[in-house]
């Protein structure tokens, strides 16, 4: 497990899937982890592949496999390092930086963690994938903006003064057991997991109104977050705040984004079963 801290204070896991190949002795390990990669602090400078290269480095040296990332339902949860560390002397003379060092530690923990796995469950040979085309609100001024200047990447369809952003959701099946929904871009944890805040603590006094994508099926369920797509942040429309104040509505194309991916989630769920 690796403690995370976010707005929202949701504990999330280190989870690993291993394929084995029959004529090697070398796996592939994807680690599906709900972390930021931004262990060098917004203002640093330094060109780095952050705590995943050292998540590989350490695999690759002593467990032999393959490192594959996909990071989870993190909206803007980032890493909490332990308060201790075991700095690597040699790294903080090359690059007289402490805090370089303390990331490459935070990625040979993540790595043990990772390799500490021992509650592995086999996956039938069964592969099901569906995809759904959904039209996302840009409702931020900033995107809406960017929009009607055409430079964002996603392509745009404008319905007389509104805007809306193409983008698509997916549900997969791995063997009988596990589930992944897969969504373009940083999703709220809670619009997956569960503990959405109620109408007496939100902003606009409603409750969530959307299942938890985890409740809704009886397999173990991830997120591949950021897949086959980038629209930015899917919150809560009950948690929605100013986006001039506030750091995950800055980059969210608006209030209706976590709704609108979670009801085209729930609606590809409940067709395909």
């Amino acid at each position: 497990a690796v403690q995370i801290d976010s707005r929202r204070l949701v504990a999330g896991n280190l989870n690993r899937i291993r394929f084995v190949p029959n004529e090697s002795d070398r796996e592939t390990w994807l680690i599906n982890i709900p972390i930021h990669c931004v262990g060098n602090g917004a203002a640093g400078t330094m060109l780095t592949g952050d705590y995943p290269y050292y998540i590989e480095k350490y695999l690759d040296e002593y467990e032999n496999a393959n490192f594959i990332q996909i990071l989870g339902a993190e909206l803007a949860v980032s890493s909490e390092y332990p308060e201790v560390l075991e700095l690597d002397p040699a790294l903080m003379a090359e690059y007289n930086d402490e805090g370089y060092a303390r990331l490459a530690a935070y990625g040979v923990i993540l790595a043990k963690a990772a390799a500490s796995i021992t509650n592995d469950e086999p996956i039938a040979p069964i592969l099901n994938i569906k995809h759904s085309e959904l039209l996302i609100p840009v409702d931020n001024s900033i995107f809406k903006l960017a929009a009607r200047g055409g430079l964002l990447t996603n392509e745009v369809v404008k319905d007389g003064l509104d805007y809306y952003a193409a983008s698509e959701i997916g549900y997969v099946e791995f063997g009988t057991n596990l589930a992944v929904a897969i969504m373009p871009g940083e999703l709220a944890p809670e619009i997956a997991y569960g503990g959405a805040i109620t109408a007496a603590d939100s902003w606009d006094g409603k409750d969530w109104e959307y299942t938890a994508f985890a409740d809704a099926t009886d397999r173990t369920l991830l997120v591949f977050g950021v897949t086959n797509d980038q629209v930015g942040y899917m919150m809560t429309d009950n948690d929605w705040r100013s986006y001039l104040t506030e750091n995950e509505e800055i980059v969210s194309t608006g209030p209706k984004a976590g709704a609108v991916v979670a009801g085209a989630y729930l609606d590809l769920y409940n067709e395909l079963n």
